[in-house]
């Protein structure tokens, strides 16, 4: 299967190439204008993805990932993030997006689909996953680059993104056990980490101290204005961090 899917792979690279070789050779510019040359090349490329993507082929790059089981009933609560139902959404997946119902598991740190069949859910190869939105959030890959090798791999929250600062957030969950006298309670808990994005660095913000020890000349102005608007940190963490960032980028 691993075959197939580079195969198709490199087929689509190598028909773009010669799209796009035969777009621009010289001998076209006698028989066609530029103009239609683009229309003729742009509906060449839609074509070749819109047949890849409704093709059997896409079957073994999208569906290749393992079944996911899901957890048991017992447990409290649910694994997922914002939702247990699926809800429709984007996922960039092996240089592609697709347009499709998601969930996102924070325990497993896993996007999960509907298998075409509908019959039952996949999870995706997360390292062949860039980046995906669902329910107006959006999320990325950090933490596999030199850049961000500081943080932990995994998908990770924009929460703002600004001209001089970002917000990301690590969203995870995890199965808490308590045995009492007659059973097991297990439920799962939900976990949120912080991150300032300054300069090219990720640094972790999930104190007041270290949200103000990052904030230089503009900390006095962010202490005023949280506190004007009784915004409390250790009760509103998220939405301190996200007025910080708008007054660090002069956008509040």
């Amino acid at each position: 299967m691993t075959l197939n899917i580079f195969k198709v792979s490199v087929a689509i690279k190598v028909i773009l190439s010669i799209l796009l070789i035969f777009s621009f050779s010289p001998g076209k510019a006698f028989s066609q204008s530029p103009v239609a040359d683009s229309v003729y090349y742009s509906k060449a490329v839609s074509g070749l993805l819109n047949y890849y993507q409704n093709s059997p082929d896409k079957k073994l790059v999208l569906y290749n990932g393992p079944e996911h089981r899901g957890y048991f009933r017992q447990i409290k609560g649910f694994a997922y993030f914002d939702t247990d139902k699926m809800v429709e959404g984007n996922v960039h997946y092996d240089h592609v997006w697709y347009k499709l119902p998601l969930l996102y598991d924070l325990v497993m740190d896993q996007v999960i689909i509907l298998h075409y069949d509908g019959l039952y859910k996949l999870s995706l190869i997360s390292e062949r996953v860039d980046q995906f939105n669902m329910n107006g959030h959006f999320f990325k890959k950090i933490g596999d680059t030199y850049l961000d090798s500081k943080l932990f791999p995994g998908f990770y929250e924009e929460i703002y993104a600004g001209d001089s600062i970002s917000l990301y957030a690590r969203r995870s969950k995890m199965i808490s056990e308590l045995l009492n006298m007659q059973s097991l309670e297990r439920e799962f808990i939900s976990k949120n980490q912080y991150y300032f994005l300054i300069r090219g660095s990720y640094h972790p913000v999930n104190s007041k101290k270290e949200m103000y020890a990052l904030l230089g000349n503009k900390k006095k102005e962010v202490a005023v204005y949280l506190r004007k608007n009784h915004v409390k940190f250790r009760k509103s963490k998220e939405a301190a961090l996200v007025i910080a960032s708008k007054k660090y980028d002069d956008k509040l």
